[in-house]
């Protein structure tokens, strides 16, 4: 027998030491970005190594499977596809064992499209399970012993009640026959099941009682209904509420759509400086329940709470938290519609249980929603021909309207199971904010904050950097590299750099490769030529005054840029991208230093000619009119789409 770590914890040091004194092989798997990675702050992201097992490691007392070996770069994108392709075959038989809640879910909000909300959270754990199996095959494939000891980072109870749900509804399923799981560890985990179990119970016992007390104590008060056209939600108050131009006032103008029409609904927590800045926008703001303030429906959480006692010792665990996150969005929704009237709810980056809910609730108050893509990053810019990398995230969204940048865009969305009734696309919304060059660049030394003299201003904006995986940290580094390199032979030209995350993040992430692109950072920023802006700068006042701009693929900023007929690029630094749907998409991505400078080059000499972005070949994945307009034509069709209610 052999035995291996998925996740070293510092709780495994003891039982090493005595496994490496029985001369027992042990096998530790190299960290990487996974699917089932599930960490409080950082989700998808792993575990570093403990301090205590790099020795181990480097004496070679322990062996290291490498992350490359397990095809660490397609682990995420395989899972959550696999998990998207078999949700339709898997759910009958997992409603089957529930049906009674569901039946009192969809009863209660009198809506049967509310098993959506089930759907939503059963297709997230598919993709865990998928990418947790992943691990497991790839172990077993590699490691040739009659046994393998394997300590997960996962629960494994919950693996294994999945694994058997999979395995009884598809015929494709591989079964590992030399895997064992530790016992101890099986009890730890089953108690951890159990615990979250209790947790749930209590929470909605809260919910219950708190809607009994309220019932006994209501009191019946009137309040005068206030009429808004437009509802807007406040969903990522990080990026919505960061004092820069794509906040939620976007659809207003003053003329199509005036502020007084709009109400501001937060939905989330809101920090004192982003409560000042959404006061800011000049709206009424109205603060939907939150989860801990708010009962009603003592019936029907009365029933909830039943179900969950008597169902205590069945299910995975999810169907109470999820019917209960569904009840709680319901009935706080019916509430705000009692208080405020409203004929459409516009949202982006607004997926998940909550949404069912909420929008349930919206639809019977006769409201249009309004779903807009605020990117073009999705996994689908990742395919190379014969992976969709279609995504969880994406399924089950029940919106009417569907607002996005691209054919590309559209029909990904609705590659996914869901239900948008209608899909617009007025192009790429963000390209609105980009302004001409000759009226920006005036503004480029405070943008930087000293004197720009270089000829040719080019903005860098990088990603989201993963551990091991697509994006990753080390080519993160090779990127940084060949920008460093670039301004280094060109004196004529100057970077602007704005990072996505914070700098202080990435120790955090990667504690190896994290410190080597700060330091690298940390030299290119001491360049005179090359100028770093926080990552809560303004996006578009950079561009604007940008001669290009260059991206890691596949970030939104070059195709902002692209959808204003400016010169902007993809830069993939180790070649890893050229089979993928933009990466062979001639003139917009760069593979390896040699085709960057060219490229860069070539638009320096064309610097006085109007730009033609090199897309026609490639049309439906690219904003169809290149003008900067996209936000305009989405405020024309919001102001003018007629709802039921705005017609009676």
């Amino acid at each position: 027998m052999e035995i291996v770590f998925e996740s070293v914890k510092e709780r495994h040091h003891s039982l090493i030491k005595r496994l490496l004194k029985r001369n027992i092989k042990i096998w530790v798997i190299e960290p990487f970005n996974t699917f089932h990675h599930n960490k409080e702050v950082y989700r998808f992201f792993p575990s570093p190594l403990p301090e205590f097992v790099l020795p181990y490691i480097k004496e070679e007392k322990i062996c290291l499977i490498s992350a490359e070996s397990l095809a660490s770069r397609r682990v995420y994108g395989d899972a959550a596809e696999k998990a998207v392709a078999t949700i339709a075959s898997i759910w009958p038989h997992y409603a089957e064992s529930h049906q009674d809640l569901l039946d009192f879910v969809k009863k209660t909000l009198q809506d049967s499209t509310a098993e959506n909300a089930f759907k939503i959270k059963l297709c997230e754990k598919l993709a865990e399970f998928y990418s947790q199996d992943s691990i497991i095959k790839g172990v077993e494939a590699q490691i040739k012993a009659d046994q393998i000891l394997f300590f997960p980072s996962w629960n494994i109870q919950e693996y294994l009640s999945f694994k058997k749900l999979v395995a009884s509804n598809t015929k494709n399923l591989e079964q590992t026959t030399r895997i064992l799981f530790p016992a101890k560890e099986r009890v730890y985990d089953q108690a951890e099941l159990l615990k979250g179990k209790l947790k749930a119970l209590l929470r909605l016992s809260a919910q219950t009682l708190g809607a009994a007390l309220t019932s006994v104590l209501r009191q019946s008060v009137k309040v005068a209904k206030k009429r808004y056209k437009y509802g807007v939600t406040i969903i990522s108050p990080g990026r919505q509420l960061r004092n820069n131009q794509r906040g939620p006032d976007l659809i207003i103008d003053e003329k199509r759509i005036r502020s007084e029409e709009v109400v501001m609904l937060p939905c989330t927590e809101l920090t004192t400086e982003q409560n000042q800045n959404l006061e800011k926008v000049g709206c009424d703001i109205y603060f939907p329940p939150r989860t801990g303030n708010f009962f009603s429906n003592f019936s029907k959480w009365w029933r909830l709470l039943f179900f969950a006692i008597k169902k205590f010792s069945c299910g995975s665990g999810l169907e109470i938290p999820t019917a209960s996150m569904v009840f709680f969005a319901y009935f706080s929704w019916c509430k705000v519609l009692k208080n405020i009237e409203l004929d459409h709810l516009v949202t982006h980056c607004d997926f998940g249980v909550n949404h069912i809910g909420r929008n349930i609730a919206l639809k019977q108050a006769g409201v249009a929603t309004w779903y807009f893509t605020d990117s073009m990053n999705s996994s689908c810019n990742f395919q190379d021909g014969t992976h969709l990398h279609r995504h969880p995230f994406w399924t089950f969204l029940q919106y009417d309207h569907l607002v996005t940048w691209s054919e590309f865009l559209e029909k990904y969305y609705k590659d996914h199971p869901g239900s948008f009734k209608q899909v617009h696309i007025p192009g790429c919304l963000w390209g609105s904010y980009v302004q001409p060059l000759e009226k920006s660049r005036e503004n480029l030394s405070e943008i930087c904050g000293k004197e720009v003299k270089e000829t040719f201003i080019i903005g860098v904006f990088d990603t989201t950097y993963t551990v091991q995986s697509f994006t990753s940290y080390q080519e993160g580094i090779a990127f940084m590299e060949d920008m460093y390199r670039l301004v280094e032979e060109s004196q004529e030209i100057h970077l602007i750099f704005k990072g996505k995350k914070s700098q202080e993040i990435h120790n955090t992430l990667d504690p190896i490769n994290g410190p080597k692109l700060l330091k690298l950072s940390q030299k290119m920023a001491k360049h005179p030529r090359i100028t770093f802006l926080s990552n809560q700068a303004e996006v578009a006042s950079l561009m604007s005054s940008c001669d290009m701009v260059i991206s890691f693929p596949f970030t939104s900023t070059t195709f902002e840029f692209l959808s204003v007929s400016r010169p902007g690029i993809w830069h993939d630094a180790k070649g890893h991208y050229r089979e993928f749907v933009y990466g062979n998409l001639d003139g917009v991505t760069t593979h390896g230093y040699r085709e960057l400078v060219k490229k860069v080059r070539t638009v320096m000499q064309n610097q006085q000619q109007p730009y033609h972005p090199p897309v026609l070949t490639g049309a439906s994945l690219m904003d169809p009119y290149l003008d900067g307009k996209g936000l305009d034509r989405f405020i024309d069709l919001l102001s003018s789409t007629k709802t039921a209610k705005s017609q009676t």
